[in-house]
């Protein structure tokens, strides 16, 4: 084996206003596997506090990706990305309570089904917002199922060539291509951080 896939957060911060930008300098040493930007505000799907993400090489001289809308990226990159679908065992009540699941599209869904009698359980809310649901029941008899969705933990992806092919991965060595990552913020309050996942040779 030629070595490791290894992820370091580059940055976390805290998101500005609607409409400003954060500047991160992205490390040149090794090869890039693929980016993840998160986006967390509890509630809410990534692209609500992220406007658009843009990787540029010697200050604009070359521009390897730029998205400005990542909504739009997203319903593109479903047909790359996995479905992520996860067991699930819970106990909604008729009153209401609230589970987080990986999943953080606004589409998430859940199907779930009685255990001991017929149940009917329902979100109450208009969508599954940032893997939070919000679930009440027609009695507080366990239920298990399947919930399924997107964008795990409120990361969006952009890989950085072929997964299966080392070769077509992204290698900034030897190029001296000054990398930034711009990233636009969509609203005042949400938790951003950066992470490379990058070949380590042994």
């Amino acid at each position: 084996p030629e070595g490791f896939l290894r992820a370091i957060e580059e940055i976390a911060y805290t998101g500005g206003a609607n409409n400003s930008y954060e500047t991160i300098k992205l490390a040149e040493d090794k090869v890039i596997r693929q980016i993840l930007v998160r986006g967390y505000q509890d509630g809410y799907e990534p692209w609500y506090n992220l406007a658009e993400v843009r990787l540029d090489e010697n200050n604009l001289q070359r521009i390897p990706f730029e998205f400005t809308n990542l909504e739009d990226y997203y319903r593109m990159m479903k047909a790359q990305w996995p479905l992520i679908t996860l067991t699930v065992a819970v106990a909604p009540l008729t009153t209401g309570n609230i589970y987080y699941f990986p999943m953080t599209d606004y589409y998430a869904g859940i199907v779930l089904i009685g255990l001991g009698g017929a149940e009917t359980a329902y979100i109450n809310a208009a969508s599954a917002r940032g893997g939070k649901y919000a679930l009440i029941s027609s009695s507080n008899n366990n239920q298990l199922g399947l919930a399924h969705g997107y964008l795990p933990w409120h990361c969006v992806q952009f890989p950085m060539g072929l997964q299966d092919d080392i070769e077509d991965w992204y290698d900034p060595m030897g190029k001296s291509p000054k990398l930034r990552l711009r990233v636009a913020s969509g609203g005042t309050g949400c938790d951003v951080a950066v992470v490379l996942e990058q070949l380590e040779r042994y």
